[in-house]
């Protein structure tokens, strides 16, 4: 009993942890992300929906702190075991680093002090079944990409300025998985070959812009 307990505690540890607006509340959870309203598809990329801060300047920022993921599907479906869910948050997580690490310096703590805090992007990454706003809710004219496939997987991104916490990018991924069978219940162990490539969406999310000339 206190190894399975240990294990679950392992489990929520390693696959990272809930912010206020992230808490489950029954089959009904709110979503990964602080909000969804602004989330719209990208014109070059139909493929995602995503939001920027017309603001930010992420070039202006010298680290990266990713998180560690979060696995979340709706009540009633079931999750990896504590050790598999492990794996894959592990995994995930070095696949995201790796896509950022050309243009960032990796860090895996925030600095102590606010200074240091305000050079640092912090990124959270999830893997869903969609979860949004109550559960039932998709941004305006997104409900066909929100409902066509509601039992698979779909990958959430949300980037965070070090200092404030303020969001800076949004986006969820569908199309990527293309790779996984629609048909049934996908299984969590089938989510690892889509890694490289939603890793892939969030340095396109962020990637330093060279400014016009």
């Amino acid at each position: 009993m206190i190894r399975s307990t240990l294990g679950i505690i392992l489990c929520l540890t390693a696959c990272g942890s809930l912010l206020p607006h992230e808490k489950p509340s029954g089959r009904a959870a709110p979503g990964f992300l602080s909000s969804y309203n602004n989330l719209r598809p990208d014109q070059t990329r139909p493929d995602v929906l995503v939001w920027r801060l017309d603001s930010a300047d992420f070039a202006s920022y010298d680290s990266v702190l990713v998180e560690m993921p979060l696995l979340r599907r709706r009540a009633d479906d079931s999750l990896p075991s504590p050790v598999e869910c492990a794996a894959l948050c592990t995994q995930l997580q070095g696949a995201v680093q790796s896509a950022l690490s050309p243009h960032w310096k990796l860090i895996h703590e925030l600095p102590s002090d606010a200074q240091s805090r305000s050079q640092v992007l912090r990124v959270k990454v999830a893997v869903t079944s969609a979860l949004h706003d109550n559960g039932d809710l998709p941004p305006n004219g997104q409900w066909q990409l929100w409902t066509d496939h509601p039992r698979n997987f779909a990958f959430e991104c949300e980037v965070l300025d070090g200092s404030n916490a303020r969001p800076l990018a949004k986006l969820v991924s569908f199309d990527r998985t293309h790779l996984i069978q629609h048909t049934q219940i996908t299984p969590w162990s089938d989510i690892q070959p889509v890694f490289p490539a939603w890793s892939a969406d969030v340095e396109w999310l962020i990637r330093p812009r060279k400014p016009p000339a």
